[in-house]
């Protein structure tokens, strides 16, 4: 809210490079393609993919607002403005919240892992479980 600005408009450095100037005032950055939700098989290679509006020099992928730091099983892209995360042989520990962040700009999605031998949907009735239990109750009992 400051209407008078001083030599505000006589200072105006023209630089095409993208590279050097990351906070052009023409277009605001914002995630143009936001990261979807998404599951994978455990083993499998997770990619996560987000887009921008325009390129960056830079973004920073957070595993549940952790930084995450490139190496054997991460990988992350940048090419103009197209953003990549690759999680290499995806465990269920690898589920969880992540995000790309660039500058104030933050797209975030849930990530699922499914394991190869357990089917996500098939949850044991209780019933099961209750016969188990009591199972091993009688079982104690000879020794």
């Amino acid at each position: 809210g400051n209407p008078r600005r001083h030599g505000e408009n006589k200072q105006t450095p023209r630089r095409e490079d993208p590279g050097s100037e990351p906070r052009s005032p023409a277009i605001p950055i914002f995630f143009k393609k936001e990261l979807q939700h998404q599951q994978f098989l455990e083993g499998s290679t997770a990619t996560l993919r987000c887009e921008l509006s325009r390129p960056a020099p830079q973004v920073e992928w957070k595993k549940a607002g952790k930084l995450l730091r490139g190496g054997e099983k991460y990988e992350m892209k940048l090419k103009g403005a197209e953003a990549e995360l690759r999680i290499y042989c995806a465990e269920l520990e690898d589920a969880g919240e992540y995000s790309c962040e660039c500058g104030d700009q933050k797209t975030e999605a849930r990530v699922k892992i499914n394991g190869r031998r357990t089917h996500p949907s098939i949850h044991y009735p209780t019933i099961l479980i209750n016969q188990f239990t009591s199972l091993n109750r009688k079982g104690a009992l000879w020794k």
